[in-house]
């Protein structure tokens, strides 16, 4: 890119977080993102997203021995199913998208 150029690519914001359950398929409207996570006695995490319904590719994965907090985020592309899955004494899941 040229030096005082404007560039006419659209900005992407992120968008509003949005509530997910644990083991429910979902379709991305947009790109973005999901978080999900778990704590308690050997929280795990885990985050399957790809093009297949269910989706069937591991994308990020999280476990702990011991009582902590265990997090993990990955990035799901538009179009592409994601689920994830969560153990833990309390668990929860976000999708955040990006936005023009």
């Amino acid at each position: 890119m040229v030096m005082g150029a404007r560039s006419t690519t659209p900005i992407k914001r992120l968008g509003s977080w949005a509530a997910r359950s644990s083991a429910t398929v979902y379709q991305a409207a947009t790109d973005g993102f999901v978080v999900c996570g778990g704590d308690g006695n050997d929280p795990q995490s885990e985050i399957l997203t790809d093009s297949s319904n269910p989706p069937t590719s591991v994308r990020g994965s999280n476990s702990f021995n011991g009582a902590v907090l265990s997090t993990c985020c990955a990035p799901v592309k538009k179009g592409h199913y994601y689920k994830m899955t969560m153990q833990g004494t309390t668990t929860f899941a976000f999708w955040i998208p990006l936005e023009p």
